[in-house]
C-alpha cells in the first residue's frame, strides 16, 4: 500500500506531472504528518470527512498559486461547518470556469448545479474528445474528468491536455 505522501512525491517525479497542484484528503485516525505533505509537493491538506468551506478555500488557494493545510481534528469526527448552506448569503463561493467531463447526465446534471451554486461557470463535455476541443477553445482554472468514458477515457484526455500544456510553455 503507497501513502498519500509517497504517491505525490511519484508524481511530482514525472516532469509531465510535476507542476499539477496537489490536494491529499487524509481519513480520521489515518497517520499522516503535514510537514511531510508539504515535502512531498502537496499544496492543500485537508482531513476526511471534508467540510464543503474546507474544500471551497483550499481550491481557491491552489487556484491563487498558495496552498492550504488543514490539520486534522483531533476528536473523532469532524465538526458540523457553522455556515448554514440555506441562507445564500452564507454561501461559500468559487468563482472559476470550470469544464465538467462526464457522460452520465444525471451525474453531469448533479455536479453542475453545485458547481453552479458555488458561483461556478461550467461548461460540459460529454467525454474525453469533447473536454480536448474544449480546452483548444478556452482556459479553465479547473477541469474536472470523469474517468470512464466512451470515445476517450479521463486517462487519456487528462494525458493529451498535459502534453499540450508542456508544449505550449517551451518557449520558441
Amino acid at each position: 500500500l503507497i501513502t498519500g505522501e509517497e504517491l505525490a512525491l511519484a508524481i511530482k517525479e514525472d516532469s509531465a506531472l510535476a507542476t499539477l497542484p496537489l490536494l491529499l484528503l487524509i481519513s480520521v485516525g489515518q497517520r499522516s504528518d503535514i510537514e511531510a505533505a508539504r515535502r512531498a509537493g502537496v499544496s492543500a491538506y485537508l482531513p476526511k470527512p471534508l467540510r464543503q468551506v474546507d474544500l471551497i478555500n483550499a481550491l481557491q488557494a491552489v487556484k491563487n498559486g498558495g496552498s492550504h493545510f488543514t490539520p486534522a481534528p483531533v476528536e473523532k469526527t469532524a465538526p458540523a461547518s457553522q455556515l448554514s448552506l440555506g441562507r445564500s448569503s452564507e454561501r461559500p463561493q468559487f468563482h472559476a470556469r470550470v469544464l465538467l467531463t462526464e457522460d452520465n447526465l444525471v451525474n453531469q446534471e448533479v455536479a453542475r448545479t453545485m458547481l453552479e451554486t458555488l458561483g461556478c461557470q461550467v461548461d460540459l463535455a460529454h467525454h474525453g474528445r469533447e473536454a480536448l476541443d474544449a480546452v483548444g477553445r478556452t482556459t479553465y482554472d479547473l477541469i474536472l474528468m470523469d474517468c470512464q468514458m466512451p470515445e476517450m477515457d479521463g486517462f487519456e484526455a487528462t494525458r493529451l491536455i498535459r502534453q499540450r500544456e508542456k508544449q505550449l510553455s517551451v518557449p520558441s
